[in-house]
């Protein structure tokens, strides 16, 4: 008459691999909802934050016409801006009655192409935008 009283080593062994396997799996799913959570984070920071850089570049850049680049801070992000001209133009002639003719303008108006780096927690995000100054 034989009597079981346990497991057998090789069923030790094979539950414990199925287990290190099993914790390993939840390990790595673990971790990468930790770091997928850490992303959106910041994330959502930046985008929190950036209507005011934004707000502050074009205040800047419609400020100072000869300045030709800037930086900042608001709320633990650093920017900073440079701008170029893409062109520069005059409002439409208009017809005068007093005068009967056309009348044109001066080129006031220019046409801005601004770089925006912004800074967050070590990483960096490139915008570019147009800006109309005059």
């Amino acid at each position: 008459m034989s009597c079981n009283r346990g497991f057998t080593l090789i069923e030790v062994l094979v539950a414990s691999v199925i287990l290190m396997g099993a914790i390993a799996v939840a390990n790595a799913v673990y971790s990468n909802a930790v770091e997928a959570t850490l992303k959106s984070r910041a994330a959502l920071e930046l985008n929190k934050n950036l209507p005011i850089v934004l707000a502050n570049v074009r205040r800047e850049v419609r400020e100072a016409p000869t300045k030709s680049n800037g930086s900042g801070q608001v709320f633990g992000l650093s920017y900073q801006w440079t701008k170029e001209l893409v062109e520069k133009a005059a409002p439409p002639p208009q017809f005068d009655v007093d005068e009967r003719r056309m009348v044109r303008y001066e080129e006031k108006f220019s046409l801005w192409l601004v770089t925006l780096n912004v800074q967050y927690q070590g990483k960096t995000r490139t915008f570019e935008l147009n800006e109309v100054t005059w």
